[in-house]
């Protein structure tokens, strides 16, 4: 889980730190390492497909948690707005909540939502 948050955390870091997005073609975009040199991912589906995780975790336990902090981010991300302190504190508050479920986690229950993620972001996507 590691491997997803630390990208995220790196958004909201350089957001913070520097007022900077990168972007390719006037999108928002995020680049992990890769065995044959950097990929880019668009910032605002990945930010919204990392909230579906977390919030699928929390509505499987019965809880309503949403994590309007980092929908907010990506929203202002997707629609080129200004983000304010008000919004990185947001996300950053979300960040904690979701950090905080890591260790209930299993691997296989990890799968089952990464897989369950990418069923609703390719619904999402044949409906747009």
């Amino acid at each position: 889980m590691q491997n997803v948050l630390a990208p995220l955390e790196r958004i909201i870091d350089d957001i913070e730190q520097t007022g900077d997005v990168t972007a390719l073609n006037g999108t928002p975009v995020f680049n992990l390492p890769h065995e044959s040199g950097r990929q880019y991912h668009t910032m605002a589906p990945a930010i919204d497909g990392i909230a579906d995780f977390y919030e699928m975790f929390w509505a499987r336990r019965k809880q309503h948690k949403v994590l309007a902090g980092i929908r907010q981010l990506a929203k202002r991300l997707h629609y080129s707005m200004p983000i304010t302190e008000r919004e990185i504190a947001a996300a950053k508050d979300d960040m904690v909540s979701m950090r905080s479920i890591v260790p209930m986690l299993t691997e296989s229950e990890a799968t089952d939502l990464i897989l369950q993620t990418q069923i609703k972001a390719e619904i999402e996507a044949r409906k747009a």
